[in-house]
């Protein structure tokens, strides 16, 4: 059910604005996409544990990754078990020394749901935003947690305005994608994300200020055996002449759908063949790039523009003209899980086995592949003109952009690291299985 913490005459009032430029408030940055803002230099490239480590600290377990806004950091964790469940709660650190300002446990779980080894039930990563509606000018934190587990807190106090426990669906290896804000439409922001489960596999978008369902839409029937999917979706503003509909690009099961933002119609669908799908996809010149998930990754470019033109997609999946919209595909090297990274007209990502590749964005022709060794979850970053390649041991490549592989520094610190970093006030924040570390020079 919701519960409400707001007044009905502020909620009237409401507006969404957007964090600094300089923040980092949500899953990949503040353009969604891995990419630090251009002013965000002087990061460190080599660190160990004696070296460009700024601070510490103990935290409790969560693969999300953190959001850095002004001088805060905030996480979603889910503690140890104990008497069958377990608490689902968001903290909030300094980021001048790591010290905890609020924590606020927000959900009970039974530990009966069975969860991926590579998953946690704190995988989401939360949303910073500021909002004007007089109760959060200080900031609104949305966190998600996969099914029955979702809320808005203020991010001055972590003060709950509201929760909801009653969007249920079934869970396969756990939750996964993190949610989307979109901020300008007639009624108001709302809170996306897709729930793709073991069966009957839906989107849902929350008005922002309420928590209450704005829509609730089916995903298309493409007849999968398999519906189950975690890939966080992303938001496009299509070109064109006239005003153009804000686009929520969310991949699925055998398809990724755009979805109108202020409707939830789907304007489109692509097919691919591709279950458990993981990486968020990323965009640019005029072209789609996502990797199609379990059990063969193809990474894929299409045509958004094409695709447009195919037409919304039928009840039972999408149009046949759809298919014509991928410009390449290519099946070697394709990650399952870490998302894309596109600099330049070049496209970076790396296997899950460790095999970095780099390819023409226009054309799918494969540049250089680099085995980095180690297994990958996070995503890659690229920051002050360098990328950052994170593995699953805490091990960190770091290396060079470009037609040529160069590599600048090789990075380890102790425990397990599937989260992906988080880049904010010329320092990189690193979250392993027990630690947050604040690595600056």
């Amino acid at each position: 059910m919701i519960r409400f913490a707001l007044h009905s005459a502020a909620l009237a009032a409401l507006l969404a604005t957007t964090a600094s430029a300089a923040d980092w408030p949500q899953f990949r940055g503040p353009d969604a996409q891995g990419h630090a803002p251009v002013d965000e230099t002087g990061l460190p490239v080599e660190w160990s544990e004696t070296k460009n480590v700024a601070w510490a600290v103990d935290t409790p377990p969560g693969w999300s990754s953190p959001v850095v806004v002004g001088d805060r950091v905030y996480l979603t964790a889910a503690s140890e078990p104990q008497g069958g469940e377990v608490t689902l709660s968001a903290l909030c650190l300094s980021t001048a020394d790591g010290s905890v300002i609020w924590e606020n446990d927000l959900f009970e779980k039974s530990t009966e749901e069975r969860m991926h080894k590579k998953n946690s039930r704190a995988s989401p990563t939360p949303i910073f935003a500021r909002l004007s509606d007089g109760s959060a000018e200080d900031g609104a934190l949305f966190v998600h947690f996969g099914p029955g587990a979702t809320a808005r807190l203020k991010a001055d106090d972590g003060s709950v305005v509201w929760t909801r426990d009653d969007i249920d669906y079934p869970p396969v290896h756990g939750g996964g994608p993190s949610p989307v804000l979109v901020h300008d439409l007639p009624g108001g922001p709302i809170l996306f994300f897709p729930c793709d489960g073991g069966e009957d596999p839906f989107v849902i978008a929350l008005d922002a200020r309420t928590g209450e369902t704005r829509w609730k839409k089916d995903r298309p029937d493409v007849g999968a055996s398999k519906t189950f999917s975690f890939a966080t979706p992303l938001l496009f503003d299509a070109d064109g002449p006239g005003p153009a509909p804000t686009q929520i690009l969310s991949q699925a099961t055998n398809q990724v759908v755009a979805y109108d933002a202020a409707t939830g119609d789907a304007l489109w669908a692509v097919p691919y063949e591709g279950f458990s799908v993981t990486p968020r996809p990323v965009v640019g010149d005029g072209n789609l790039f996502l990797s199609t998930g379990f059990m063969r990754p193809t990474v894929m470019a299409i045509d958004l523009q094409q695709a447009a033109a195919a037409g919304p997609p039928r009840a039972d999946g999408p149009v046949d003209a759809a298919g014509d919209a991928i410009v390449w595909d290519l099946s070697r090297g394709g990650p399952t899980t870490p998302s894309l990274l596109l600099i330049d007209g070049l496209l970076y990502f790396v296997s899950d086995n460790g095999v970095a590749s780099c390819v023409e964005a226009d054309s799918g022709e494969v540049v250089w592949n680099e085995r980095l060794g180690g297994n990958f979850s996070a995503s890659p970053t690229y920051a002050d003109g360098r990328i950052y390649w994170l593995d699953e041991d805490g091990k960190c490549t770091v290396s060079a952009p470009g037609r040529e592989y160069r590599e600048l520094a090789v990075n380890e610190l102790p425990g397990r690291t599937l989260a992906s970093p988080a880049v904010s006030g010329g320092a990189i924040y690193l979250r392993t299985d027990s630690k947050l570390f604040k690595l600056a020079k």
